[in-house]
């Protein structure tokens, strides 16, 4: 009880004193200069940094304190620290004169312009001494740096960790569609990328230190900042199809004011939609929370594109996207940022395939030629506030805001049968987050967040098919029609106390959430409504949580960190109601070599819930030839998993490894049992108990100086054991394993050439029912660029993939930029050789499946682009 007290009220006596004054070199004043108070254990009591005036004030507490010591920094200027006797004047006027600073190491004096410069939690690297002037985005330029990985989704990493945020000069502008700005800010403007370690975006939290998060701001060029830039791209196909690229970059950095409106228009293959991040929500004991609920699709059109080619290779599509993105500074302690866009991608992809099931007592096989056309819209926007009150209090409040409609035309050929979907799907999101954290003592914060939310996504499926009018008993040329209607709607409360005392990080929090959900799917069949294939679920949810985490510093080197969380859930449906108590935990073991690296020893005992999606009482139609009906058994899903990670960064030697190994053992898992007829697929969703899994992951990356060469290997492999039924009526187990190895390469020759290489392979094997299957693709990559002058630059780029067959795809790019120019030019020669088709056999537990698709003919594209 004395725990919710003190969520509600808490009672703080101490003594506010004020200490203020300049910072400044020979009279000049040193603008953002850091200023830290520490109390005799060394225990931050506050901070801030100087204006453009050079002037700091700082408000802390001095409760049972005699001394403090006072720490000023700057980049490039010798820190100074000096020590304070407490008295009873409340108000301390200190200024500081610091002295610029020039380091030597080995001999080498450092420089403002060296290639990578480490300071504190702060890694700067200077862009162009890593690129080759063939970059044409910011993405472009962050796959080139070591350290940092751009996964094939945009997703970026830096040491190994997802980036938190994407940071203009310091400041955030997109928050999760970060995407947005990596796929489309011109590469040219940039001057440094820095890795931030330890990031904390609350400057309350922020004293408390000890954050896990990584993420990287964006240094511009000295001559974009405080004035308007840009460029606009024109392009158009000159061979082959009609190819065209057209985009426009607007920005203004300014220190009260960073804005970005960047826009693009191409059919290149690029998706626009894809660039969009979907429902972002994780739980963070020791920081701050982030909730938000997005529901299911019901019926699903498959595209028929395929994964193992590129965009641009195989993605037939025409992509626009504008977005407009601004963070100002209303006042000094509040901020506004907001972002919006739109996006609109019109897919057309035609594809071939054939499958044959693998069952007793016989097989069944099927043919599917597909003509698929999707027009994908997603319009949205998101407003934040952040109100810094004082030394105590920090106040944000974020709105969410999307609208994605969706169209989708399928034409299918299924065996000889013609079937025509047609799909119109309505979907409206809004979630609204607001944070207060308090500062209630030295080391302790109370951080609380109110957050609500609704998601509503109604699907209308029109389907005219021979073989379901049959099923149906209709005539040939009935509709059979579905209408779906998903939503959830929430609210929540979370409180939570952080406390931090020398070797103890203790946090106890308390969360209240009320949300319901809606199934509501209705069926007809020649206009008339067949109520067996109809559902109707409301799913209710009162939730009383409680979370305690706990980290202590055994050694130096040696750390604990334990999490539990405890839940009474009130679980509501029609039919049926039950209260829950669910328990989750997470126990770590963390040792720290500074010259060996990181290990860490993990168990986790994870327990959840089924979601609405696997509680529908009847069968539902989620594809033109398939059912799924849900489980009437509502039970925890329980499992346990141990891990094992080692990680090691030398940013200095540009060297670097992350090893992790996982063990999971579910006590019960969602299974299905199936039942695949000639023309349908009826699954039934079941919980039952066993399956486990292994996984192993390994990278390490490396920087040969001598070589002027950085490579990175990986591997990742996965082993699982899962039951499944199939046409039988016995359960069995698949065995499967899959297994990836990448081996990449870039050179940084200071000659006119350099590489790019990589080679990739991913096999998979599977067995079920002694039905042994085993794939394997093998991609190689190799890009040449050749440096003829200082303005001219050709790039050979080389894809090779071995499938059934070998595929050899070549592209060239010339680059043209010349001197003392606004203008530059690029030729882009794509699919030289002119490989039009694809065709890949699979074999996937018990089924065979062999597909072809179109590929994206030879075309000659030409850009003009021009910078202001």
């Amino acid at each position: 009880m004395r725990y919710l007290l003190f969520f509600i009220t808490s009672f703080c006596f101490s003594q506010q004193y004020q200490i203020s004054g300049n910072i400044n070199n020979n009279n000049r004043s040193i603008e953002n200069a850091s200023v830290v108070i520490y109390d005799a254990t060394e225990n931050i009591l506050g901070y801030s940094f100087t204006n453009n005036n050079g002037f700091y004030s700082i408000s802390f507490e001095g409760k049972e304190i005699n001394v403090i010591n006072i720490e000023a920094s700057s980049l490039g200027h010798q820190k100074k620290r000096i020590q304070i006797p407490l008295s009873q004047d409340r108000t301390i006027n200190q200024s500081f004169l610091l002295e610029e600073k020039i380091e030597e190491l080995n001999e080498v004096v450092l420089k403002t312009d060296q290639k990578i410069k480490i300071e504190s939690d702060t890694i700067t690297i200077k862009t162009k001494y890593f690129t080759n002037d063939t970059e044409q985005t910011v993405e472009d330029v962050l796959k080139r740096i070591p350290g940092i990985d751009v996964e094939e989704d945009g997703t970026i990493k830096a040491n190994g960790k997802r980036i938190e945020k994407l940071l203009v000069e310091g400041d955030d502008l997109f928050d999760q569609n970060y995407k947005l700005l990596s796929k489309n800010l011109d590469g040219k403007v940039l001057d440094a990328v820095q890795i931030l370690k330890n990031f904390e975006d609350n400057p309350i939290l922020k004293q408390l230190g000890n954050s896990e998060s990584v993420a990287i701001n964006l240094k511009l060029k000295k001559d974009k900042l405080n004035i308007w830039f840009g460029n606009v791209t024109l392009g158009s196909g000159i061979v082959s199809e009609n190819r065209w690229k057209e985009s426009l970059n607007i920005g203004l950095i300014r220190k009260k004011i960073k804005l970005l409106y960047l826009a693009d228009y191409n059919n290149s293959g690029t998706k626009a939609s894809s660039q969009i991040s979907s429902s972002f929500t994780f739980g963070n004991t020791y920081r701050q929370d982030r909730f938000e609920k997005e529901v299911r699709s019901v019926f699903n059109s498959y595209s028929g594109e395929n994964t193992t080619f590129s965009d641009s290779q195989s993605i037939f599509n025409d992509a626009f996207f504008n977005t407009l993105a601004f963070n100002t500074k209303l006042k000094p302690n509040l901020s506004l940022r907001s972002v919006s866009y739109f996006a609109l991608d019109e897919q057309i992809q035609d594809s071939f395939s054939t499958t044959e099931y693998n069952i007793e007592p016989t097989p069944i096989s099927l043919t599917e030629e597909k003509k698929y056309n999707l027009q994908n819209k997603k319009i949205g926007g998101e407003i934040e506030l952040k109100y810094n009150v004082n030394s105590k209090n920090y106040i944000t409040a974020n709105i969410i805001y999307k609208n994605n409609p969706k169209r989708i035309n399928d034409n299918v050929l299924f065996n000889s049968d013609l079937v025509d979907v047609a799909s119109k799907n309505k979907n409206y999101t809004f979630y609204n987050h607001i944070y207060h954290t308090f500062k209630v003592g030295r080391n302790k914060v109370i951080n609380n967040y109110f957050y609500l939310g609704k998601d509503n996504l109604k699907e209308q499926n029109t389907i005219i098919s021979p073989f379901l009018n049959d099923f149906f008993n209709v005539t040939e040329n009935s509709n059979i029609k579905e209408t779906a209607t998903n939503s959830v709607s929430y609210i929540g409360f979370k409180s939570k106390i952080i406390s931090k005392y020398k070797k103890i990080e203790h946090v106890i929090s308390v969360r209240l959430e009320n949300n319901k959900e809606k199934n509501e799917n209705s069926f007809l069949v020649d206009n008339n409504f067949n109520n067996n294939y109809a559902n109707n679920i409301t799913l209710k949810q009162n939730i009383f949580g409680l979370e305690n985490g706990l980290k202590y510093e055994i050694t130096d080197d040696f750390d604990f960190d334990s999490r539990i969380t405890y839940d009474i859930i009130d679980y509501e449906t029609e039919n049926f109601s039950k209260n829950y108590h669910i328990l989750n935990t997470s126990n770590s073991l963390i040792y720290k070599f500074k010259k060996v690296g990181t290990f860490t020893i993990s168990h986790n005992l994870n327990n959840s819930l089924p979601n609405i999606n696997l509680l529908t009482e009847n069968y539902q139609l989620i594809d033109y030839r398939s059912f799924s009906k849900g489980t009437s058994d509502i039970n925890p899903i329980k499992s346990n998993s141990f891990s094992f990670s080692h990680n090691l960064f030398n940013t200095r030697k540009r060297f670097s490894t992350t090893t992790s190994l996982s063990y999971s053992k579910s006590n019960n898992t969602i299974s299905s049992e199936s039942n695949i007829t000639n023309n349908f697929i009826f699954g039934n969703t079941v919980i039952i108990n066993g399956g486990d899994n292994y996984r192993f992951n390994f990278n390490v990356v490396n920087y040969f100086r001598k070589l002027k060469l950085a490579t990175k290997l990986e591997t990742q492999q996965t082993w699982m054991n899962s039951p499944i039924k199939v046409n039988t009526n016995e359960f069995s187990t698949i065995n499967t394993l899959l297994s990836t190895y990448k081996l990449s390469g870039t050179t940084y020759f200071e000659e006119s050439i350099n590489f790019d290489f990589g080679i990739t392979q991913n096999r998979s094997y599977s067995n079920f029912n002694n039905n042994k299957s085993t794939n394997k693709i093998t991609k190689a990559n190799l890009s040449t660029n050749y440096k003829f002058s200082e303005s001219f630059i050709a790039e050979l780029k080389s894809d090779f993939y071995w499938l059934d067959k070998t595929y050899s795809f070549v592209n060239i790019n010339l680059n043209y930029n010349p001197t003392k120019s606004r203008f530059s030019y690029r030729v882009i020669l794509n699919n030289l050789l002119n490989i039009n088709e694809f065709k890949i056999t699979s074999l996937n537990q018990y089924t065979t499946n062999t597909s072809s698709i179109s590929l994206i003919e030879r075309y000659i594209l030409l850009t003009a682009r021009y910078r202001f």
